[in-house]
Formats: structure tokens, sequence, C-alpha cells
């Protein structure tokens, strides 16, 4: 998942500096930083609160 996410980040990016061209590039850039942060807590608290699948609870 390291490759893929590398290039979505990449496209992400570009994305971002083409939308954000007036703005302060710094700032939008910690925004961005931030959100991505926030999505991975979001994403790991998700899968430590999956219950494991055994052939008790299937």
């Amino acid at each position: 998942m390291g490759i893929y996410q590398n290039i979505c980040y990449k496209v992400e990016d570009l994305l971002v500096k083409a939308i954000a061209k007036k703005l302060d590039p710094a700032e939008v850039k910690a925004k961005v930083n931030n959100y991505r942060i926030e999505k991975e807590r979001a994403r790991i608290q998700r899968k430590e609160a999956r219950v494991p699948r055994t052939t008790n609870n299937a």
C-alpha cells in the first residue's frame, strides 16, 4: 500500500496546489497534513475496533 499511497498523495498535492494558488502554501500544506493524520487515526481506530473473525462468531 505504500507505493499506492505515495502516488495518491502526490496527485492530491498537485490538485491542492492548483486549487489553492492564492492561499498561503505553508498553511495549505499544514491543513492537508492534519487532514491526512486524522484520516489515518480514524482508519487505525476502526481497525482496532473490529472484532476478529473466528469460527464462533462467524
